[in-house]
């Protein structure tokens, strides 16, 4: 069988879904070539182990989510800031979120159970990753307070760490199919009420 055009990729899309289901340890080199069907060479010619490809598989899902993110607040350092475009700012981000949890169900379980282990593998990476975006969520919660549009006391950090971990904690339990969900939302039929319901929870509570 030949090879696909882009191993990489192949091998990445392949380890995601193994690595989903049955974790790190879980899934061996062997493994992971069956199931993409190419040599084991491979994998230490494109990534250099198993480690390196789960930490790969991961790094890609980190600058995804933060180049979405990044789109979303595209924008707000050039604009005199409004109630309305930190509203409309808001809306993006979660919007944004939420849609990368419901297209990329598999990476879910990984990233849970890495950081249950206190990020022993993607640690340093996530930190990396995450810092060019945390300056950026902060400098729109700055601008806001200049502009009089949130409360001066907003801790920009634990704001959109709240949030982030609101939506993460939302879809574990959907996930589950808890009952306690009942009566809420559905994904993905929902998503677009979901958005709005988390857009009003967390902006008109800083609101000034």
């Amino acid at each position: 069988m030949a090879a696909p055009p882009d191993t990489r990729q192949h091998l990445i899309n392949t380890a995601t879904k193994l690595f989903s289901k049955k974790g790190f340890d879980g899934v061996s080199v062997r493994e992971i070539c069956a199931a993409s069907k190419l040599n084991i060479c491979l994998i230490s010619y494109h990534f250099g182990g198993k480690k390196q490809l789960y930490r790969a598989v991961l790094g890609e899902h980190m600058l995804h989510f933060r180049s979405e993110l990044e789109k979303a607040l595209s924008g707000f350092q050039k604009e005199s800031l409004t109630k309305a475009i930190f509203r409309s700012k808001v809306h993006a981000i979660i919007s944004a979120v939420v849609q990368l949890r419901i297209t990329n169900p598999d990476v879910a379980p990984m990233m849970l159970r890495e950081r249950l282990s206190g990020m022993q593998v993607v640690g340093d990476l996530h930190e990396e990753l995450a810092k060019p975006l945390a300056i950026l969520l902060t400098e729109l919660i700055e601008q806001a307070k200049k502009q009089k549009i949130v409360r001066e006391d907003l801790n920009a950090k634990a704001y959109f760490l709240h949030l982030f971990e609101s939506i993460w904690g939302f879809f574990i339990l959907h996930d589950c199919n808890q009952k306690l969900l009942k009566d809420t939302f559905k994904m993905p039929r929902d998503q677009k009420e979901y958005v709005d319901f988390l857009t009003n929870l967390f902006t008109e509570g800083v609101l000034r």
